[in-house]
């Protein structure tokens, strides 16, 4: 079933069980689902429109090609790449999407490809989990409006422990898999541009995201589709920065000061301001006849991500509204320790549901019902959030399931090389959570 269908019916079938008038539920339906709406909407609309113009536009091997130029082997490159994507798409899925097509040319044997897809996947993750603003983390500021702690101080956490966890994954998969290997069926010709000198049969090279329509917009397995500035190699070419590729994030971060200084935002308009005011930019960058085209599939594409975050929204102000939130955490409060509370309540509603977006929606709603933000540091609090939601990534989670079919891989392989490193950085980053909330008064 949709995730829209799921979400909304279990929050009319919640709210009946619990004894509300029809009327009303259906009333908090719509509320809720307006809410999140009112957050996200622009946001996600935006990164959207962003990620479709990167693949028309060949842009994306682009980016890639000017990410090489810092960052030269394989694995850097795959994690980065995941990274820095999946924050102005605002969905890891998106980001994944879009890079799948590269990392099969830096790497096209099975094997050595899914070490990179699985990188691209686990940057992507930790990119919208842990930077704001995403998602996951807008809605917890959006709910709690915490009066002690900016964006920015949690940025000066959050992203360096990010990376920190990003470029430990990185030098795990070096170690397990030496750069040499990774890049043993690609050979350099006299002007120094890369090219893979034959393709491995031992897999085929799966390209998940057809509803972009990738080889339709120079994102064939062929060669000679690829863009007119990268010919005779893969998209790779490393001798020349491109500006245009990069427009739409220039643009956001420039926005940025202008938006704080100049017109006095709030962290909510500011976030509105700049996603839109990159999307213009991806517009404008864009050849006029790919305009219309593009955007109407971002759109489309961002239709399906942001319904599917408003059934959370539902759901969560349908929940809040009863007596079930209090309720349930007073069950909680008798057997656990109030510093282990969201921890927990994120990770039940995360193995519940599978979406890491969903899970801060519904337990930011949920714990903004209580005593608890008061009792605790926003940044802790948050953090514990964060950790809760990615800690269990497994059978009720897409993107898992996205990576079973896309590497060929089975379960077990999936799980100890997706889901096994996110249940890690969970446990390490509620323990920061604890340090801060013990020691950061």
């Amino acid at each position: 079933m949709p995730p829209f269908m799921t979400l909304v019916g279990g929050a009319i079938t919640f709210g009946l069980a619990v004894g509300g008038n029809p009327d009303a539920v259906f009333t908090q339906v719509a509320m809720g689902s307006a809410g999140v709406f009112n957050s996200l909407g622009i946001p996600i609309l935006a990164g959207s429109v962003i990620a479709k113009y990167l693949i028309e536009q060949g842009y994306i091997h682009q980016i890639v090609s000017d990410i090489r130029r810092v960052l030269k082997n394989s694995a850097s490159l795959s994690g980065f790449a995941g990274y820095l994507i999946a924050i102005p798409s605002t969905c890891p899925i998106t980001a994944f999407m879009i890079l799948t097509p590269v990392m099969s040319y830096l790497a096209p044997e099975g094997r050595r490809r899914n070490a990179l897809l699985y990188l691209v996947a686990l940057g992507s993750t930790i990119g919208i989990a842990f930077v704001y603003p995403t998602p996951v983390t807008f809605p917890l500021f959006d709910t709690f409006n915490p009066k002690s702690l900016t964006p920015l101080t949690f940025d000066l956490v959050s992203v360096p422990l990010s990376l920190f966890f990003l470029g430990a994954l990185v030098l795990y998969v070096r170690w397990r898999n030496p750069e040499e290997s990774l890049f043993s069926s690609f050979k350099k010709n006299e002007s120094g541009s890369v090219y893979r000198e034959e393709q491995s049969e031992s897999k085929d090279i799966i390209v998940e995201g057809a509803p972009w329509g990738l080889e339709q917009n120079g994102y064939s397995q062929e060669p000679d589709n690829l863009p007119d500035d990268c010919s005779g190699d893969p998209g790779l070419c490393t001798k020349k920065f491109h500006p245009r590729a990069w427009a739409p994030f220039f643009v956001i971060f420039a926005t940025i000061p202008i938006g704080l200084f100049i017109l006095k935002l709030s962290h909510f308009t500011l976030v509105q301001f700049i996603m839109f005011a990159g999307m213009v930019a991806a517009v404008m960058v864009a050849l006029p006849e790919n305009r219309w085209t593009g955007f109407v599939s971002g759109a489309k594409h961002a239709g399906v991500i942001i319904f599917d975050i408003c059934g959370a929204g539902a759901l969560g102000y349908v929940i809040t509204q009863s007596s079930f939130a209090s309720d349930s955490l007073s069950v909680l409060a008798h057997s656990l320790p109030l510093i282990l509370i969201p921890f927990v309540l994120a990770a039940l509603i995360q193995t519940a549901q599978g979406s890491r977006i969903v899970t801060s929606i519904l337990t930011a709603q949920i714990i903004s019902q209580t005593a608890i933000p008061g009792m605790m540091n926003p940044l802790a609090l948050f953090l514990m959030i964060i950790a809760g939601a990615g800690i269990i990534c497994f059978v009720t989670d897409p993107y898992f399931w996205m990576l079973h079919r896309t590497t060929g891989d089975d379960v077990k392989t999936v799980f100890r090389n997706y889901t096994l490193p996110q249940l890690l950085i969970g446990i390490v980053t509620y323990l920061v959570a604890v340090l801060i909330q013990v020691f950061w008064t």
